[in-house]
C-alpha cells in the first residue's frame, strides 16, 4: 500500500510542534479519535479477510479464540468484583 508523503509529513510536523509548546489535548476529543482509530483498524482487517485463510488455520484459531474469550471474561468479572 503506497503512502502519501504529504500526509506523513503533516502528521510528523504536528507531533513535532506539539512537543515544543507542551500541547495538552482535550480528553473527550482523545476518546473520539481513539474510536475512529479502532474503526479504521477493523476496516483494514476486513479488507484483507479471507475465509479460505481462516479455514486453513481453524485448528489453531478456534481453541485460541475460545481461550482468549474465557480469559477476558474471567479478568472482566474479577475487575468488576474489585472495581
Amino acid at each position: 500500500m503506497p503512502h502519501e508523503p504529504a500526509l506523513i509529513t503533516t502528521i510528523a510536523a504536528a507531533f513535532g510542534l506539539a512537543l515544543i509548546p507542551g500541547f495538552v489535548a482535550d480528553i473527550e476529543l482523545r476518546q473520539q479519535l481513539a474510536e475512529i482509530g479502532v474503526m479504521l483498524l477493523i476496516f483494514g482487517v476486513g479488507l484483507h479477510f479471507s475465509l479460505a485463510d481462516l479455514l486453513a488455520v481453524r485448528r489453531i484459531a478456534l481453541p485460541g479464540a475460545v481461550a482468549q474469550i474465557a480469559a477476558a471474561a474471567s479478568l472482566s468479572r474479577r475487575a468488576f468484583r474489585f472495581g
